[in-house]
């Protein structure tokens, strides 16, 4: 009897089927997406081990076997809302992945990008939003988008400029008053 054999990015679900073979029993490997069966299912011999096992590989590696084809696990990103995280989970190579960070939080840096044997490279943060590094207008560009935050800026500029010339020449057109009790009259 043979125990489940251990293959790397091969299903392990498929594997565990395979725990208890009997002797000339043979085991069903399955390799994970994006990876490629090398050799043939193994059987079960007489001193209850496996014969030759398959491996599971990247399609296109000459190299190497079992490189990663997508990042399985997702990005850790400290502050990232974990749902949206969660969705990272099988990007491909090469690839960046998108997210939010939780509420009161804004994300600064490039998206991760899975790289290289299913590593993902983290250049991104989740920075807590202030008052001091966020004013109002910040807000609005993280909740509409960079087009709608010029618009505003642009409109809110003009009307302060329409205000301060407004402003300027009422100032201007003001005669001071004079009180008459304050010059005597020589005469």
């Amino acid at each position: 009897m043979c125990s489940r054999p251990e293959i790397s990015y091969a299903d392990m679900d498929q594997l565990e089927a395979c725990d208890g073979t009997a002797v000339g029993g043979m085991c069903k490997v399955i390799c994970l997406h994006s990876f490629v069966k090398n050799g043939t299912n193994p059987i079960c011999k007489q001193d209850g081990n496996w014969g030759p096992l398959p491996r599971c590989s990247n399609n296109n590696s000459l190299l190497k076997f079992c490189i990663a084809q997508y990042c399985t696990d997702k990005p850790v990103v400290k502050n990232g809302d974990e749902e949206s995280l969660e969705q990272c989970a099988h990007t491909e190579l090469h690839n960046e992945c998108g997210f939010d960070c939780l509420e009161g939080y804004y994300k600064k840096g490039k998206d991760p990008s899975c790289f290289y044997e299913g590593v993902w490279i983290v250049d991104t943060k989740c920075v807590k939003i202030t008052s001091e590094i966020a004013p109002v207008w910040v807000w609005v560009l993280i909740a509409t988008g960079g087009l709608t935050m010029l618009v505003l800026f642009i409109l809110s500029f003009v009307h302060c400029v329409k205000e301060r010339k407004k402003k300027n020449a009422e100032e201007d057109e003001k005669v001071p008053e004079v009180d008459d009790d304050m010059y005597e009259n020589p005469f």
